[in-house]
Parts: C-alpha cells; sequence; structure tokens
C-alpha cells in the first residue's frame, strides 16, 4: 500500500486491503469476541518483533494526562514473554510532554515494563530543535535545556489512527476460551454424583 507508515519494513508484503467489518446481528458473540482477540494477538507479535533497542515507540492509553491518548517510549530492551502470565512485554526509558509545548516530548531514565500489546507505534520519528522546528517561545527554554523532541506529524497521525483502529478490536475475555481453559478444565477432579456417595 503506497504511503503506508510500515512500508520500509513490509517491502513487497505490504499489499493489503483494507475493508471496514461489521459484526453480523445474527452472529455469535463468543466468535466474534474469539476472532478480535485472535487478530490482536497476531498485531502485538508484529509489533514486538518490529520494536527496535533505542528507538520511540507509542502506548495507547486511557490516562487522562495524556494529551493525545498515547505515551512515548524509548525501547531498551527486546521483547520477551512473562512466564508468569505468558503476555509479551518490553522495557523502556518515559518520554514527558512538554507542559504548553503540544508534541515536544523529553527523554528520561524513567524506567518501566510495559505490556507489548499497547504499543500502537514503533519507530516514531521525532524531530530535533531546529529553526523551522521551534516550540512555542513560553517552553523554548525547558525545551533547549532538556534536549527536547518533536514528533513528526505523519507518526503522531498514525498513533491515533491506530489508537481507533486497536478500539475495534476490544473484546470481553470472559467470553474467550483458550487452550489454558481446557486444561484447567482437564486438571479439575470430578465431584461425586449423590448416587455415587450412596452407593458407598
Amino acid at each position: 500500500m503506497e504511503g503506508c507508515f510500515f512500508e520500509s519494513i513490509l517491502g513487497d508484503a505490504n499489499k493489503w486491503h483494507v475493508v471496514e467489518i461489521k459484526q453480523s446481528e445474527t452472529g455469535d458473540a463468543e466468535d466474534a469476541d474469539k476472532a478480535r482477540c485472535d487478530v490482536l494477538q497476531h498485531v502485538t507479535t508484529a509489533v514486538g518483533k518490529s520494536i527496535v533497542t533505542n528507538e520511540i515507540g507509542a502506548i495507547a492509553t486511557g490516562d487522562e494526562e495524556a494529551t493525545d491518548g498515547y505515551y512515548l517510549v524509548e525501547f531498551t530492551g527486546e521483547p520477551y514473554t512473562d512466564q508468569r502470565d505468558g503476555a509479551l512485554k518490553c522495557e523502556g526509558n518515559w518520554l514527558y510532554e512538554v507542559p504548553e509545548a503540544r508534541k515536544w516530548f523529553t527523554k528520561s531514565a524513567e524506567s518501566t515494563i510495559f505490556d507489548v500489546i499497547n504499543v500502537v507505534a514503533t519507530g516514531v520519528t521525532m524531530e530535533k530543535l531546529s529553526p523551522s522546528n521551534m516550540p512555542p517561545k513560553r517552553a523554548r527554554k525547558r525545551v533547549v535545556e532538556n534536549n527536547g523532541l518533536k514528533i513528526s506529524e505523519d507518526s503522531h497521525n498514525f498513533i491515533l489512527d491506530e489508537i481507533v483502529r486497536r478500539d475495534a478490536l476490544e473484546y470481553d475475555p470472559d467470553r474467550v476460551y483458550t487452550a489454558d481453559d481446557v486444561e484447567e478444565e482437564e486438571e479439575e477432579p470430578e465431584e461425586e454424583t449423590v448416587d455415587e456417595q450412596e452407593g458407598e
């Protein structure tokens, strides 16, 4: 797809046809949730493979403190599977928004571990301060002193679009039947019936 954000990564394989999918009114809710779950897991795996140490990524959040619905992090490690919950995780350092200078951020040494399933963009482009890329005067001193960076318009818009797409993949985990659920049921001992107890 010409002009796609991931064109440099996907190359000739980047030939997707995007369509809007609506759930049938007569469809099974559990099947629909399972489908969304499967798609989200595949997306998460693809995102994990695109994470590169020292590059910038975006994490979707419902936190009201995030002006545009996402936080930025600088990846400091490779993704890994958490042995406790099986989730794909990664470590990184937060970038902080510059007050009074929308889309400007400063790097930090504050580390965090996050779920890759919430990462909506990797390889985010950040633009340095320059004569043609200046923050508002009221925030200029803070940006200069902290080597502030501005997120590019292309990256910003891609993140917002991806947040909308991810919202469409939300599902009810209580309606998704996994292999782990099957194993747990098989391990549970069968309860004796009333007839069996009376026969003893």
